[in-house]
């Protein structure tokens, strides 16, 4: 499926959004009492409340608490509209028109408009696995043994690296640096039949850390 907006944004403070493709309603509690405090301890420590930028689950955790979705799941799993008001869909299920409710608002009080939705969207697509995914031009040259390529999506073009081909089996890597010193390695594997390429991926997200002995 297709989004069609008339703008492309820089991604902003906004772009921690979540996103459809990851939506999940935060939980409510339903109290006979009066109002009280409920202090949640994860395992871990909250390290970042980017759910684009860390695969832990304190980071998921905290996100589906936090922010709000373009959808949610109701009681039965179903997807029902959060942040939108609903939908219409055109051309054989590729064109989806988002309508956002009135009245959203940021923390700050800033409307939400549906350009930062877009910026939200466009940013998981760029570091998600299964974003990547939906939108994805495999280029590839080779030369005797050498493979080489670049695979554009959301983000622009990424070159490929350690290619190799055998029997219609290809597999590469791709490795992709939004800033904040976190790369994000992406490895694909599949099997070439005609015009496409079928396969798999795993994306691998390097991040440093430091621990200390207990006294």
């Amino acid at each position: 499926m297709t989004q069609h907006h008339s703008s492309m944004p820089a991604v902003s403070r906004r772009a921690v959004l979540a996103t459809a493709t990851a939506a999940i309603a935060a939980p409510r509690l339903s109290l006979a009492q009066g109002a009280n405090v409920m202090r949640f301890i994860p395992q871990i420590d909250l390290s970042t409340i980017d759910p684009h930028g860390s695969l832990a689950y304190v980071t998921r955790g905290h996100s589906q608490m936090v922010f709000d979705t373009l959808y949610g799941l109701d009681e039965t799993m179903a997807p029902q509209p959060q942040m939108v008001e609903g939908h219409t869909v055109e051309n054989d299920g590729t064109l989806w028109t988002l309508r956002l409710r009135d009245r959203l608002r940021f923390h700050d009080g800033t409307p939400v408009l549906a350009r930062d939705a877009e910026a939200s969207i466009r940013r998981f697509a760029t570091r998600d696995g299964f974003g990547q995914a939906q939108e994805t031009v495999l280029t590839l040259k080779q030369e005797g043994d050498k493979i080489t390529g670049t695979i554009s999506s959301f983000g622009g073009d990424s070159p490929i690296s350690d290619a190799k081909l055998a029997n219609g089996e290809l597999s590469f890597k791709v490795t992709r640096d939004f800033g904040g010193g976190t790369p994000i390695t992406t490895l694909y594997t599949g099997k070439i039949d005609g015009d496409s390429f079928k396969g798999k991926q795993q994306t691998i997200i390097e991040q440093t850390f430091e621990g200390k002995r207990s006294k």
